[in-house]
C-alpha cells in the first residue's frame, strides 16, 4: 500500500506538469479558502482528477506538500475500502506515517465507490483536522440519495464537463481572435476532430484516429457495465445495451418513453429506468419542449443529447451521413458546459431547436451545419415562430462556419456561437 500512496502523491516531490489548464479552475480557486467540501461530479473521464492536481498546484503555492493528501479510490489495492469506509482511516494513517506528518488537505477520487462514504466524510469533516476535504463522483445519485441528508450544509457541488471548443482552441495558443482568424483553416481542422471525437482529454490528446476510437469505445464499454448496469443494479443488461445504442444513435431526436419503449421493445417503465440510468452517469441529457407552462413542459415530448460526440462516435463509426445530427449535439454540449442557461426546445406547430433561459432573459437558437437556399426558409421561420409565440427578441442562427446577418438575425458561427455562451 506505501508505493501506491506514492504513486498517487507524486506531489509530494514535484509539482504536476501532465495536466491541461480548465477554464474553470479560476471559479474553483475561489472556494478554497471556505471550509465547506468541495465535490466536482461529471462524466468518467472528463477530468475530474486532472482539476484535483491543479488544485493541488494551487494550494501548493502556500502549503507544504506533504500536507496534502490524494487518494484515487479506484485502486484495487484500496478494494477493502469500497465494502468498509472506516478503512479509509487505513490508508490516511499510512501516508501519515510516510510523511511523517498529519494532513490538513484531503482529495478523494471517486468517492462513489466506497461503501457509506458520506459517513467517513462528515465524521472527518466535524474532526476539524482537515482544513479542507474535496472529493469526485462520476454518478449524479452522489448528491441525490438519503446519505447526503448527512452532508447538508457541509459542501459545496461544481460540475466538471469535457473540454470545451474554447478550452482546445486555447490548449492550441487561439487565445484570441485575431489568432483565430489568422489559422482559419487549423481552426476547421480542429473543429473537425472536436465534432467527430468530442472532448475528453485523453482523445484529444492522441493523434492517431484508431486510437482515438479505440479510447472512447472503452469510456463507452465502461460507463454501461461499471457506471449503469452495475451501479444501478440493471438485471436485463443486454436490453439496457440495446438502448443505449438506440439512443446514443438517434441523439437530438425528439422521443416519448413511449416511442422509445417500441423502438426497443421495452415496456416504457423499463425503458423510463433505463433512461435514467444513462443520466446518472452523465453521459446523456434530455431537454424538455418549452411551454409558459412547467406542467407541460415535465409532460410533453423530449430531446435525448450526449454530453460529448465521443460517445455517440462511439457506437456510429460514422461521421460523414451525420454531420446535421453532429453539430447539433456539439452545440447544444457547448450549451451545457457554460453552466448559464436553462435549455429547452420546441416542437409542435413549429421547430425550434433550442430555447435557452438565463433567469427572465430568453434566446432562439437554430441549428443548421450548412444554411441553403433549400433550409434557409425553414430556419429562419422557426426563429420567428418563436419570437411571435414566447415574445423572445434574442434569436440568432448558428452554423458551422458562416457569420453574417439575414435582415436583423445574426448568423453566427461556432466559435463566436461559443464566445457568445462565455460572455
Amino acid at each position: 500500500m506505501e508505493q501506491v500512496i506514492l504513486n498517487q502523491n507524486k506531489h509530494w516531490k514535484v509539482n504536476y506538469t501532465d495536466v491541461f489548464h480548465r477554464n474553470v479552475l479560476a471559479d474553483l480557486s475561489d472556494y478554497l479558502a471556505m471550509r465547506e467540501i468541495l465535490i466536482l461530479t461529471g462524466i468518467r473521464r472528463c477530468g475530474k482528477s486532472s482539476v484535483f492536481k491543479l488544485l493541488i498546484n494551487k494550494l501548493l503555492e502556500t502549503t507544504e506538500p506533504t500536507k496534502i493528501l490524494f487518494i484515487n479510490s479506484e485502486d484495487p489495492h484500496f478494494l477493502p475500502a469500497w465494502h468498509d469506509g472506516t478503512k479509509i482511516y487505513d490508508i490516511i494513517q499510512t501516508a501519515e506515517k510516510i510523511t511523517e506528518s498529519p494532513f490538513d488537505y484531503l482529495f478523494i477520487d471517486e468517492i462513489q465507490n466506497i461503501k457509506h462514504w458520506e459517513k467517513f466524510i462528515k465524521s472527518i469533516y466535524e474532526s476539524g483536522n482537515y482544513k479542507k476535504i474535496f472529493l469526485t463522483g462520476s454518478n449524479s445519485e452522489l448528491l441525490e440519495n438519503d446519505y447526503i441528508t448527512l452532508l447538508s450544509g457541509r459542501f459545496v457541488a461544481k460540475k466538471i464537463f469535457p473540454l470545451s471548443f474554447l478550452e482546445i482552441l486555447a490548449l492550441n495558443n487561439f487565445k484570441k481572435n485575431i489568432d483565430i482568424v489568422e489559422h482559419k483553416s487549423k481552426v476547421a481542422n480542429l473543429l473537425d476532430d472536436y465534432m467527430q471525437y468530442g472532448g475528453f482529454p485523453e482523445v484529444f490528446k492522441t493523434e492517431k484516429t484508431a486510437l482515438k476510437l479505440e479510447i472512447l469505445s472503452n469510456y463507452y464499454q465502461t460507463i454501461i457495465l461499471k457506471d449503469c448496469i452495475i451501479n444501478q443494479k440493471i438485471r436485463e443488461a443486454s436490453k439496457f445495451e440495446q438502448l443505449a445504442y438506440f439512443v446514443f444513435n438517434n441523439s437530438g431526436s425528439v422521443y416519448t418513453y413511449n416511442s422509445i419503449a417500441r423502438a426497443t421493445e421495452n415496456n416504457e417503465n423499463t425503458s423510463k429506468t433505463f433512461l435514467e440510468a444513462l443520466h446518472t452517469s452523465f453521459s446523456l441529457y434530455d431537454v424538455g419542449n418549452y411551454s409558459f407552462s412547467a406542467k407541460i413542459n415535465t409532460k410533453s415530448k423530449r430531446k435525448l443529447y450526449s454530453i460529448d460526440n465521443g460517445l455517440i462516435q462511439a457506437v456510429k463509426h460514422n461521421f460523414t451521413a451525420d454531420k446535421g445530427k453532429m453539430f447539433e449535439n456539439t452545440v447544444f454540449g457547448e450549451i451545457i458546459k457554460s453552466n448559464k442557461f436553462e435549455v429547452f426546445f420546441h416542437n409542435s406547430d413549429f421547430e425550434c431547436d433550442f430555447i435557452l433561459k438565463k433567469q427572465k432573459e430568453l434566446f432562439a437558437i437554430q441549428v443548421v451545419y450548412e444554411l441553403t437556399a433549400a433550409n434557409k426558409e425553414r430556419e429562419i421561420n422557426g426563429l420567428l415562430k418563436a419570437s411571435k409565440q414566447y415574445n423572445i427578441i434574442n434569436l440568432m442562427l448558428v452554423t458551422y462556419t458562416e457569420s453574417f446577418k439575414i435582415d436583423d438575425i445574426p448568423v453566427l458561427n461556432f466559435v463566436e456561437f461559443c464566445k457568445f455562451l462565455t460572455a
